[in-house]
Order: C-alpha cells, then sequence, then structure tokens
C-alpha cells in the first residue's frame, strides 16, 4: 500500500497544495470510522482548516486506560502531577496518544510572569503525552495537534512549544523533555504547555482537520476529546 503526504491548507498556499505530488511507499493497517472515509490505498490529500470551532465534529472518546508512569516532581504545591492514563486513537490517521499526567495549575517563576504579559492572570497547564503517529500519510504529528478546548473565554488554546523562556522554566522544574510533532512511523514522549483562562474543568482535544483524497474521498475534521481536570 502506498503512502503520501496529507498536505494542509492551513500551512500552504492552495494552488501550491494542489500542485504537490507525491510518491514513496509503506504500510499501514489505520481503519476507518463513522466519522470519516479513508483514502483505499493511501491516496494523497489536501486538508483544510476552517478556523471555526462551532461545525467541529467532537467525539467525546472512551479512552483506553493504561498503567501511567510515576509522578515526576515538580516544583510548588501546585505543580503536582496527576495521573490519567488514558488513551485517544484516531483510527482514520492511525495517530494515537497515551495522556499519561496532567500538571492542571503549574506555578510559573514569579520573574517569568513580570516579564510575559501573556502569563499574566492566566493559567498554565502542562501534560504529558505519549504519541504515535500513523504511517499512512507522510505527515508530522504531535503537539501541533492538542488543543485545550470548552475554555472560559469560547477560545480553543493549542500547544505552546516555541517560547524557549517558558520551556526553561518547565525542564528546570522537572518536567523535561518537551514534546514537539514527529514524522509519520515515529513516537515519542513529553510535555505540552498550555497557557489558558483560569477554569477548574480542563479538556484536552487531539485535532484532526480535514482533508480530500485526489481519488475524491473526504476525511472530515473531528476533535477527540478527554476531561483532563
Amino acid at each position: 500500500m502506498h503512502i503520501h503526504k496529507l498536505y494542509r491548507a492551513a500551512a500552504l498556499p492552495a494552488a501550491a497544495a494542489l500542485l504537490l505530488t507525491l510518491g514513496a511507499c509503506g504500510s499501514s493497517d489505520a481503519t476507518d470510522d463513522s466519522a470519516a472515509t479513508a483514502p483505499s490505498d493511501a491516496t494523497s490529500s489536501t486538508t483544510t482548516d476552517t478556523g471555526s470551532t462551532d461545525t467541529t465534529p467532537t467525539e467525546e472518546a472512551t479512552p483506553t486506560e493504561e498503567s501511567s508512569p510515576a509522578a515526576t516532581t515538580g516544583g510548588g504545591s501546585s505543580s503536582k502531577p496527576v495521573k490519567i492514563g488514558k488513551t485517544l486513537t484516531d483510527p482514520v490517521m492511525g495517530n494515537s496518544a497515551t495522556i499519561e499526567e496532567v500538571v492542571p495549575d503549574f506555578a510559573m517563576p514569579a520573574a517569568l510572569v513580570s516579564k510575559w504579559a501573556g502569563l499574566q492572570g492566566r493559567q498554565v497547564v502542562l501534560v504529558k503525552a505519549k504519541v504515535q503517529a500513523g504511517t499512512k500519510f507522510y505527515e508530522t504529528f504531535g503537539a501541533g495537534d492538542f488543543y485545550i478546548t470548552k475554555t472560559g473565554d469560547g477560545i480553543d488554546v493549542p500547544a505552546t512549544d516555541d517560547i524557549d523562556d517558558y520551556n526553561k522554566a518547565v525542564k528546570a522544574a522537572g518536567f523535561a523533555p518537551i514534546l514537539g510533532d514527529i514524522d509519520e512511523g515515529k513516537s515519542s514522549e513529553g510535555w505540552m504547555i498550555f497557557v489558558i483562562k483560569p477554569q477548574q474543568h480542563i479538556t484536552l482535544s487531539m485535532r484532526r482537520l480535514a482533508a480530500q483524497s485526489s481519488d475524491g474521498k473526504t476525511i472530515s475534521r473531528k476533535d477527540f476529546s478527554l476531561p483532563i481536570a
């Protein structure tokens, strides 16, 4: 079975995305689900992000429970990890993530909060996950596919992995490594950082963007969601 690259229109100009051609080979055991039809024989596809959360199909996944590793030693009392040990799986793309631990209210250093206005009056949530990328498409998977959804201000908040000060503070408190993105067929484990409006109940969502395959089949956008606090 061929595997091909999944192009995200949000990251590429539409014309360029349509002109790109694909071509390596591999194998996949990914299966379809009721929310989308996976391209048969692994055809190429173009992904479109609508940018709106109002029409996003959301699956409150019934996660698979797994044993969670021992808690990491954090900084202050609010930085104590809570074990989760549940898995989110996207059968269309073949991606999966075991959510191992969460720190619902991580205490960033006071000096850092003073320096960064984006931290002031905000709640920092850390999530440890072990991710496995599928093999059906040449597509990265990882921190960039996760959001805190159902927030108090109605905004889906993506993981923040590109602010060096944040990463250093989190790693200095014992939460390392920081999770990035991985290529197809690879696996990785690490922590994600989310900065949200303060709230008690927190929902983590693994997002699949909509895509159109070259043979006319459609993969729908979908959130696989899990309450983590």
